[in-house]
């Protein structure tokens, strides 16, 4: 089966060498456009409807921390169906009171050998993050140009740089999305440290967009596609000037 990208090629190709009654410039411009669009996108979301998301959790839990002096985050695994740039990632995380302005931070990785969080790719901070009192979703934007590969395991985590020692949670899904939440602290109350596995099975709430990667093909179109519009110019030059000379 033909790509988008191949059947632009073949109709510019037919455009070039047939009279069919196709521009072969208007061809060259739906390929520049195909190869230039940005296909922003929805890589994961368990937010409910208007970015709602559940005040308590498992047991009334509000949701897992993240900061404080123990150096604690929180975070979850996605796994992306095609290459994309990561863009933003929306998150309900509020602070308690006092509360900030603390920076809280989101973090990409990618998963390491043992399955939980190993090399740190991406990070993005903010100081809008909202209190308990007024909950609600904050956006994190990203450069965009971190490449996520398709059918690689992700970690989209969280921390708060504060002294407190709960300065920030975030909140569970309404949706009953179901995963794998994971927990980092160098000092936890029963003396193991780094990355682990949360029990709890009621997935953290985010959604994460990014921009689709174009595929290999559309990179190399135009490349191939210049060179003939180049000839076809001379041709038509070509065949102008000896028409005039014979005339």
């Amino acid at each position: 089966m033909q790509s988008i990208s191949e059947g632009l090629l073949s109709l510019f190709r037919s455009a070039c060498t047939f009279n069919c009654g196709i521009r072969p410039w208007l061809v060259l411009a739906v390929m520049f456009l195909h190869v230039c669009s940005a296909n922003a996108e929805t890589l994961f979301d368990n937010l409910g409807p208007d970015d709602t998301f559940a005040l308590e959790g498992p047991g009334g839990a509000l949701g897992i921390g993240v900061g404080g002096e123990k150096d604690f985050k929180s975070g979850f695994r996605f796994t992306p169906a095609a290459d994309y740039l990561l863009d933003s990632v929306t998150a309900p995380i509020v602070q308690f009171p006092p509360g900030g302005p603390n920076p809280i931070t989101i973090e990409l990785y990618e998963s390491g050998a043992d399955g939980l969080p190993g090399e740190l790719l991406d990070s993005s901070q903010s100081l809008q993050v909202p209190l308990i009192l007024a909950p609600s979703a904050s956006v994190f934007e990203f450069a965009g140009d971190t490449v996520m590969k398709a059918g690689v395991d992700y970690f989209i985590a969280a921390r708060a740089d504060d002294t407190q020692a709960i300065p920030a949670a975030w909140n569970f899904n309404s949706t009953e999305h179901l995963g794998t939440n994971i927990t980092f602290s160098n000092a936890r109350s029963d003396g193991t440290m780094g990355w682990r596995e949360s029990e709890i099975d009621l997935l953290l709430a985010a959604r994460i967009e990014g921009t689709l990667v174009p595929e290999p093909s559309s990179a190399s179109l135009l490349a191939l596609a210049l060179p003939a519009f180049a000839r076809l110019g001379r041709r038509k030059r070509y065949l102008e000037a000896s028409s005039h000379a014979d005339a």
